[in-house]
């Protein structure tokens, strides 16, 4: 069980979480719009990329599973979430002009929760 403090401002959410065994909270700072913003470390493939993560967000593995990650109009379902690695697997390949290795000053994906 989670205790959880939200406070919702015209630009951020703040969300404090504490888990029932746990005595350190997770905080998190997110877009009140509901995008999260996270930089693209590396594409392994058009379906396929790894995410470099704030450092204070402590996620579990699937956690991004069923978000939409946006990109340039472009949107694919996310099915796949490893924490550790930070790796995303997309439920379709993005065009190629979308592969930021090929547009490096590019890096930010927006993530919208389901």
């Amino acid at each position: 069980m989670f205790k959880l403090r939200v406070d919702t401002g015209g630009t951020f959410t703040d969300c404090w979480g504490l888990e029932e065994d746990e005595t350190t909270p997770r905080l998190v700072k997110v877009l009140s719009s509901g995008r999260l913003r996270v930089s693209v470390e590396q594409w392994i493939s058009p379906q396929e990329l790894h995410v470099e993560l704030p450092e204070n967000w402590r996620v579990s593995n699937s956690f991004f599973t069923g978000f939409k990650l946006e990109s340039d109009g472009e949107s694919a379902l996310v099915l796949s979430f490893e924490a550790d690695s930070g790796q995303l697997v997309l439920s379709r390949p993005l065009p190629e002009s979308e592969l930021h290795p090929l547009n490096p000053a590019r890096t930010d994906a927006p993530i919208r929760t389901p």
